[in-house]
């Protein structure tokens, strides 16, 4: 439960920003990329960077109370400004303990990425990943490599599904939490059906703690992994809203921004 004495001002900022996200988006275009990229999941690290892509591996065995990285990757995105994705996994196998969603877009010089994540650590099995391009003029981002790289920290033996996640808050059977990107004119990339969320092929991958990958997957090695300072739960909830509507929001601005120039 978020602290009486921050709950109101929260509650302010939210509205504020919800408000302006709707109030400009309004105004921008509403046509989707036609570009046609893809994202996977890759438990194996080696041989990727913020701009490379090394082979990819669908499972990885590790022990009780070890800690290792996952790989989100984008695969042949054209001019990215900002993204929302959710890491799905099984909270009573996995906790998320770290994460760096600047590889991908900090690769390019000039650029200037902002992490507008979740706070960590993350037990909820629901973690909220998300970034935009905070340079001016925006430094837009093409090609492949690590969107975002995870640490998680295995709690429990069992196995788990590592993917990314769809939501239905309220369960009127329209999607609310998803993979949502945009580019530098804030057209929605990659979604085919008009719900703003990304439609395109995404690959997941499978861990498996206390016992051996299952045959027919590609097996990684675990990479050992110091997952540093860590923030306090309470204000995950929270962060996590100001992620979804921050996305919008700051496309709105920057192309508000580019027309007035």
């Amino acid at each position: 439960m978020i602290p009486n004495s921050l709950a109101r001002p929260l509650h302010n900022l939210l509205s504020a920003a919800l408000l302006l996200a709707l109030a400009l988006i309004a105004a921008g275009p509403k046509h989707t990329s036609a570009e046609d990229p893809s994202l996977a999941i890759d438990v194996g690290t080696s041989g990727n960077t913020g701009n490379a892509v090394g082979e990819i591996e669908d499972c990885i065995s590790v022990a009780t109370g070890e800690q290792f990285e996952v790989d989100v990757l984008i695969l042949e995105v054209t001019d990215l400004l900002a993204w929302e994705i959710h890491l799905d996994y099984d909270p009573a196998v996995l906790t998320v303990v770290d994460h760096d969603v600047k590889l991908f877009q900090g690769a390019n010089e000039g650029s200037s990425p902002i992490d507008i994540s979740a706070r960590l650590p993350n037990h909820s099995g629901f973690h909220t990943l998300s970034a935009f391009e905070s340079s001016d003029p925006p430094r837009v981002d093409s090609g492949s490599g690590v969107l975002a790289r995870v640490t998680l920290e295995a709690t429990a033996d069992g196995e788990t599904e590592i993917a990314l996640g769809q939501r239905d808050i309220n369960n009127d059977d329209v999607l609310d939490r998803g993979t949502l990107m945009r580019d530098v004119d804030a057209a929605v990339i990659g979604d085919t059906n008009e719900d703003n969320f990304f439609d395109g092929e995404v690959t997941g991958a499978i861990a498996v703690v206390g016992d051996d990958c299952p045959p027919g997957y590609n097996v990684a090695t675990p990479a050992s992994s110091d997952p540093g300072d860590t923030q306090g739960w309470l204000y995950a909830a929270a962060a996590g809203m100001i992620g979804v509507i921050g996305v919008a929001a700051v496309v709105a601005i920057v192309v508000v921004r580019r027309r007035s120039t």
